[in-house]
C-alpha cells in the first residue's frame, strides 16, 4: 500500500505547484498547431473578414534577400529546382499556378507533392479554373487523396507533432462554382438589411489568377524559398513535350528564386509571400476540390497516382534532367545575388468595378499595384537605361470623357528620353514568327510599336497600308520612316529572324517568348505580368521589384541573348521577314497577311481591352 500512497503525495505536490512551464519542445509543437490552423481553408460564406481587402491595403516593405535568376536557357534547371524545393520542404508548401497541365511535368510535380504530404508536409495548391480547365480534375482529387496516408507534421526541432499534414486544393474563381454565385447574390441582399455588412462574396469569371508561384517553408526564415516568374506547370515551359520528350519549339521563359536574408525585426520575404498566398487561397470565388469515396472505391485515384509515379520516373530517366538535378542538389543558391525585394500584385483587379472606365483610378487605389509602382520606378534615380521584355507589351492610354489622355505611357517614355540624349530604352517582345497570340500581336504591330516610334502621320499611313499584308513601299523607304525606326535612343526588337522554320526554307526554331521583366539600371521587376491590358485591368498578377546590381547584370545578359535572335521593328530586315512569312503557307502566314483586318475588328469593337 506504500507505493500508491507515495504516488498520491506526488500528484498532490504537482497540483499544488500549478501547471508545469512549457518546454521548448511543447512550444515548437504549439507553433506547428497554430500554423496548421492558420493555413486551414475557410468556406467563403463563413469568412468574417475580406482577405483581399487586407492584402490590397497591406503595408509591404522592401526586404533583404538573396536572388537567383533561372533564365531562358535554364529550362531543366528551373524544373529541377521546383522538384528539389518540394522534395526538401520541411513544414509547408504553397503553390499557385494559372496552368497546371496533365502531362509529364504536371504529373511529376503532383507525385512530388504526394510524397511531401506523406512525410508530413502541409500542402496547399491553387489552380486557375480557366487556365487549368478540365471536366473532372481527377489528378488534383488524387493528390487530395494522398492525405489519407499523410504523415505527422514536424516541428523545427525535428520532433514529430500530433498534427497530420493535409492537402488542400482549390480552383480559383471556379467556373463550376454555381453555389458560390447564389451565395454572392444572397450575401449582397442580406447586407442591405444588416447594420454591419459581412464581406461580399465575389465570383467573377472574367477575373483570373495568372500566378506562377511556389513557396516552401514560407514562415521559416532559415528554410524559406520563393520561386516566381513566367513558367507554368506544363512541359512546354521546360523544353518538353507532353510525353516528356524534348520539344525545341518551347516557351522561352524566366523565373526568380528568392531566399530570405536575416532581418532583425519584422517579417522576412518568405512571410510576406505567404501572406499574399493566403489572400489568394481564401478568395471568395474559390471552390475546394476533394476526393470522393465512390471514385476512390472504383480505383480512379490509384490510377492517377500511378500516372504520377510513372511521370516522375520518366522525367528522372532523362539525362538532361539528371544533370540539372545534380547541379541543383549541389547548390540551389549558386550565383545568388544580394537584393532588396518588394512584393507587388494586382489583387484589386479581382473585385474592381468598371475595370476599363475606372482603370487609372483603380490602379492608383491599390498601393501595391505592379502597374502603379512601375510609374515610379525611375523616381529619385538617375536612371539611364531601361530594358523591357514582355511577350505582349502594350502601352496604356487612359482618356477621360473629353478624350485628352490622362496617362499616355508611350508619350511619357518619349518625354523621359527627350530630357537626356544619353538615355536609352530597349524593348523585346514577340513577332509574328514567335507569338502564340496573333490577336495580341496585331495590336502590338499596328498600335503599340508605331505609337512609340512613329509620329502620328506615319503611324496613320502604316495602319492604312497593310491591307492584304502589302506595305506602302514609298512609306517604308522614306527618310522620315528610316529616321523614326532608327531612333538611336529606342530599340524595339521582336524575336525571330528570316531563317525561322515558319518561313519557307528556314530551319531555326526560336520558340515562343514568354519571359517578363524590366530593368532600370540596378533596379527592376520580375513577375507574371505581361504588361498588356488584361494584366492591368482583369487578372491578378504578382512579382517582385528588386534593387541589386548583380541581378540586373544577369538580366541584362539574358536581354542580350534574346536581342541576338531578334530584329528591329520596321527595319528593312524585319519588313523582308514579314514578306517572306506571308508568302509561306500556314496559319501564321494567314494571320500576318490579314493583320490589319484583325486589328480593325479588335479596335472597332473595343475588344483590345481583353488582351
Amino acid at each position: 500500500m506504500r507505493l500508491p500512497a507515495i504516488a498520491l503525495v506526488l500528484v498532490a505536490l504537482a497540483v499544488a505547484a500549478g501547471p508545469a512551464a512549457a518546454t521548448p519542445a511543447s512550444r515548437e509543437a504549439e507553433r506547428i498547431e497554430s500554423l496548421r490552423e492558420l493555413r486551414t481553408w475557410i468556406a467563403p460564406h463563413r469568412q468574417g473578414t475580406d482577405p483581399l481587402h487586407r492584402a490590397v491595403h497591406a503595408d509591404i516593405d522592401a526586404l533583404p534577400a538573396r536572388g537567383r535568376v533561372f533564365g531562358i536557357d535554364d529550362d531543366m534547371l528551373s524544373l529541377a529546382a521546383r522538384l528539389h524545393l518540394i522534395d526538401n520542404a520541411r513544414h509547408t508548401i504553397d503553390l499557385a499556378y494559372y496552368i497546371f497541365r496533365r502531362d509529364t511535368v504536371g504529373y511529376a510535380v503532383l507525385d512530388a507533392l504526394c510524397d511531401a504530404v506523406r512525410r508530413g508536409v502541409d500542402v496547399r495548391l491553387v489552380v486557375d479554373s480557366v487556365g487549368s480547365m478540365h471536366p473532372t480534375h481527377a489528378e488534383l482529387k488524387a493528390l487530395d487523396d494522398c492525405a489519407a496516408s499523410a504523415g505527422n507534421m514536424v516541428a523545427t526541432n525535428g520532433e514529430r507533432t500530433a498534427h497530420r499534414a493535409r492537402v488542400q486544393v482549390v480552383l480559383f474563381n471556379a467556373v463550376s462554382n454555381v453555389s458560390g454565385r447564389f451565395r454572392a447574390v444572397a450575401r449582397k441582399l442580406a447586407n442591405r438589411l444588416r447594420e454591419n455588412d459581412k464581406p461580399p462574396i465575389s465570383v467573377r469569371l472574367n477575373r483570373r489568377s495568372h500566378d506562377k508561384l511556389l513557396i516552401t517553408d514560407g514562415r521559416f526564415a532559415e528554410h524559406a524559398a520563393i520561386l516566381i516568374g513566367g513558367r507554368n506547370i506544363a512541359g512546354a515551359y521546360f523544353g518538353l513535350d507532353a510525353d516528356g520528350s524534348p520539344e525545341p519549339q518551347a516557351y522561352r521563359d524566366l523565373g526568380l528564386l528568392l531566399m530570405p536574408a536575416p532581418v532583425e525585426d519584422g517579417p522576412h520575404v518568405g512571410e510576406v509571400a505567404t501572406e499574399y498566398f493566403q489572400a489568394l487561397f481564401l478568395h471568395t470565388g474559390n471552390k475546394r476540390l476533394k476526393s470522393r469515396e465512390p471514385a476512390r472505391a472504383l480505383g480512379f485515384y490509384r490510377r492517377e497516382q500511378s500516372r504520377m509515379r510513372d511521370a516522375r520516373a520518366r522525367l528522372e530517366s532523362l539525362e538532361t534532367f539528371v544533370e540539372a538535378a545534380v547541379a541543383i542538389e549541389a547548390d540551389i543558391g549558386a550565383n545568388a545575388h544580394p537584393v532588396s525585394a518588394r512584393l507587388a500584385h494586382e489583387l484589386a483587379n479581382l473585385t474592381n468595378r468598371a475595370a476599363v472606365t475606372r482603370a487609372l483610378a483603380n490602379m492608383r487605389e491599390n498601393p501595391n499595384s505592379i502597374m502603379n509602382l512601375l510609374q515610379g520606378l525611375t523616381d529619385g534615380q538617375a536612371v539611364r537605361h531601361i530594358r523591357v521584355v514582355s511577350p505582349y507589351l502594350f502601352f496604356a492610354r487612359f482618356p477621360p470623357r473629353d478624350e485628352s489622355p490622362v496617362l499616355d505611357e508611350a508619350r511619357a517614355l518619349r518625354q523621359w528620353l527627350d530630357k537626356d540624349a544619353g538615355r536609352r530604352l530597349d524593348i523585346i517582345t514577340n513577332s509574328v514568327l514567335t507569338t502564340d497570340n496573333s490577336l495580341a500581336q496585331a495590336i502590338i504591330d499596328l498600335q503599340m510599336a508605331p505609337m512609340l516610334l512613329l509620329p502620328d502621320d506615319l503611324h496613320r499611313r502604316w495602319q492604312e497600308s497593310l491591307w492584304d499584308g502589302r506595305v506602302d513601299e514609298e512609306l517604308v523607304n522614306s527618310a522620315a520612316w528610316k529616321r523614326a525606326v532608327g531612333n538611336p535612343q529606342i530599340r524595339f526588337l521582336q524575336t525571330g529572324r528570316a531563317d525561322s522554320h515558319h518561313v519557307r526554307g528556314g530551319d531555326t526554331q526560336y520558340g515562343w517568348l514568354h519571359a517578363k521583366f524590366i530593368t532600370a539600371d540596378r533596379r527592376g521587376f520580375i513577375g507574371t505580368a505581361n504588361f498588356d491590358y488584361r494584366s492591368r485591368f482583369l487578372n491578378n498578377e504578382a512579382g517582385f521589384f528588386y534593387d541589386g546590381a548583380g541581378l540586373s547584370r544577369e538580366l541584362g545578359e539574358t536581354f542580350d541573348k534574346l536581342a541576338t535572335d531578334s530584329l528591329a521593328w520596321g527595319s528593312p530586315e524585319w519588313l523582308e521577314t514579314r514578306r517572306a512569312l506571308i508568302e509561306s503557307r500556314g496559319m501564321r502566314a494567314f494571320t500576318t497577311r490579314w493583320q490589319r483586318a484583325i486589328y480593325g475588328f479588335l479596335h472597332g469593337f473595343y475588344l483590345s481591352w481583353l488582351f
